[in-house]
């Protein structure tokens, strides 16, 4: 099992400190749809969390993200496009 000693929270919605944030040394990078992002911009922030997840370096850390809550209408979006998005990178690596 892995310790996590550095948690690094970083908003979905920006890119630039997303790619900073990646190449850091931080034992976890956590990117934040929920708290950290206004909603109107919640969409674009998906968006931007999916392109970091399927196309980013992460090293051997395990990607994290935060979505938005249950009770949310993002919520659903979020699963659903976030786990296709990542389904789907994987399978590409894998052909």
């Amino acid at each position: 099992m892995r310790r996590n000693r550095s948690i690094l929270s970083v908003p979905a919605g920006n890119q630039r400190m997303i790619e900073k944030a990646v190449s850091l040394p931080a034992d976890l990078v956590l990117l934040d749809l929920e708290d950290a992002v206004m909603p109107e911009l919640k969409v674009d922030a998906r968006q931007s969390l999916i392109r970091a997840l399927t196309q980013l370096s992460w090293g051997d850390r395990p990607p994290a993200y935060r979505c938005n809550g249950l009770e949310t209408q993002y919520f659903y979006r979020d699963s659903v496009d976030i786990v296709e998005a990542e389904d789907a990178a994987r399978n590409v690596k894998n052909s």
